[in-house]
Order: structure tokens, then sequence, then C-alpha cells
């Protein structure tokens, strides 16, 4: 290599790096375009970040949203007192529960009864035997 003298390869290889730098300028230059409207968007998202921090915007907000816990609950009262047949079902639900209860003291009641009962057929028999024994002594006694 020559000072000053250049070669077809090295002619070629020059031609080369500026057709790849000129390729590169198209690429950086698209993507300035994409930067610059990511940069648009990111201002405007700012802008409505700060609109939504604004206090009448939050005091706006949290109405909405009383009101839609209050839509909410008027809602499952519909739901609840609108439909006649899930009242009915409740209403049977409740019934069979009150019936068993009833049922369970109906059984508990006669089960007492019963109990009783026997109780004091033992204590009577056992109040007859004393009374036949004191009356039977008393006879031979008397005698």
């Amino acid at each position: 290599m020559r000072s000053g003298v250049t070669t077809d390869t090295e002619e070629r290889h020059t031609l080369r790096e500026i057709d790849d730098a000129k390729r590169i300028r198209k690429v950086v230059e698209s993507f300035q375009a994409d930067s610059d409207a990511i940069d648009a968007e990111h201002a405007v998202i700012k802008k409505l970040y700060e609109r939504l921090n604004d206090p009448e915007a939050r005091a706006i907000s949290g109405r909405c949203f009383a009101l839609e816990v209050e839509l909410n609950l008027m809602k499952r009262k519909v739901d609840l007192f609108g439909n006649p047949s899930l009242l009915f079902e409740l209403q049977r639900k409740l019934q069979r529960q009150i019936n068993t209860l009833f049922s369970e003291q109906y059984d508990l009641i006669s089960r007492l009864r019963e109990e009783d009962s026997q109780y004091y057929a033992i204590l009577n028999e056992g109040w007859y035997r004393a009374e036949w024994r004191s009356a039977s002594r008393e006879a031979e006694v008397g005698d």
C-alpha cells in the first residue's frame, strides 16, 4: 500500500462502508420518527394522569364509586324481592327448619312424659307395697 494511492479493494470496501452508513442512517431516521410519536403519546398520558390527580376529578370518582356500590345493593334487593320464586324457596327452607325443630321438640316431650310415667309408676308401686306391708303388720299386731 502506497500512500496516496488507493486500490480497487480499498475503494470497494469504502463504498460498502458508505452504503452501510446510509442504510443505518435511514434506520435511525425511522426510529427517530417512532421515538417522536412515543414521546407525544407519553405527553398525552402525562396530561391525563394530571387530570386524574385533580381534586375535583377525585371527588367525582369517589361519588361515582359510592353510587355504583349503592346501585349494586339495590340490584341485590330487586333480585331478592323482585323474584317471588326466590322468596318462596326461602320460605320453604325456613319452614322445613321450623318443622324439624318442632318434631325434635315433640319427640323430647313425649320421651319425657314416658320417663315421668315410668318413674311415677315405680314410686306408686313402692308406695302401695309400703302401705300393704304396714297394713299387714297392723293386722298381725292387732290380732
